[in-house]
């Protein structure tokens, strides 16, 4: 994960993920996909979400959250 959005390029203060888990895309570029272009897909996996989580970009600690798995059996 890069400290700025895929899509814009502007530096990453809130992302906005779905299923994929994928923070690397900003919650205004996400949020106009979703209701402006009516695109519910990730824009890097092209994953479709109903549903998506908002939060802060914590750079480092986002990648290291992202690589530690809670759930694993």
């Amino acid at each position: 994960m890069d400290d700025s959005c895929a899509v814009c390029a502007e530096v990453l203060e809130w992302v906005a993920y779905g299923a994929c888990g994928h923070r690397e895309v900003c919650s205004t570029c996400v949020a106009r996909l979703r209701f402006i272009c009516d695109d519910r897909r990730c824009c890097i996996c092209k994953t479709e979400s109903s549903v998506v989580f908002v939060t802060k970009a914590l750079g480092d600690y986002t990648r290291m959250i992202n690589d530690f798995s809670v759930f694993a059996i």
